[in-house]
């Protein structure tokens, strides 16, 4: 009897499937890397987006809540309280917050003027060294925001578009991600002032 020669199948692969299959494992790799750096990119840039306008909506507010007590024009008596240099120089402003001065529980003094903290003018100052915006008063430093690029205070004088008891506050941030992109974010508010 003839016995028939039967092919066993074979166990393993040829060199060109494996070189084949190498090559689409790594393409397919590479593509995956580069679409996690792409992605790992694009939420440091967002992120970091979203860090600086919260952090300069955040300084401009409160900023903005302080002014709102200050003063413009000659108010029953007291100077006016109110100060921002002209431009170029219109990083910083100072003003004073309305205190009981004589202690009667009233910031209004006996004739009906409102009673000035003199002794203790607020400021608000760019340091375009260090990149930040301070708020000082009474020998007291408090950072506001880090990582400033520009700050303008502007009044009637500077923008004539402005009321007379309004200021108007531009802030602009910078930082710079990982991955070494710039990102800028900025807020901007125009403040009533109390007259």
């Amino acid at each position: 009897m003839m016995r028939r020669h039967i092919p066993m199948p074979r166990a393993g692969f040829t060199l060109t499937e494996l070189l084949i299959v190498s090559g689409l494992t790594l393409t397919v790799s590479g593509l995956m890397f580069a679409c996690a750096i792409y992605l790992s990119d694009f939420w440091h840039l967002a992120t970091t987006r979203l860090e600086l306008r919260l952090e300069a909506q955040q300084a401009v507010a409160r900023m903005a809540a302080e002014l709102q007590s200050a003063t413009r024009t000659d108010q029953g008596g007291s100077p006016p309280n109110l100060s921002i240099p002209a431009t170029p120089a219109n990083d910083r402003v100072q003003f004073y917050l309305p205190q009981d001065v004589d202690g009667n529980g009233l910031i209004i003094d006996a004739t009906g003027a409102i009673e000035w903290d003199q002794a203790n003018p607020i400021q608000y100052q760019y340091v375009p060294g260090l990149k930040l915006l301070r708020r000082l008063v009474g020998g007291n430093q408090t950072v506001l925001a880090n990582g400033v690029t520009s700050v303008a205070f502007s009044d009637q004088s500077i923008n004539p578009a402005l009321f007379v008891d309004e200021v108007r506050i531009q802030l602009t941030l910078q930082r710079t991600t990982p991955r070494q992109r710039t990102v800028s974010a900025g807020a901007t508010a125009i403040v009533k002032l109390r007259n």
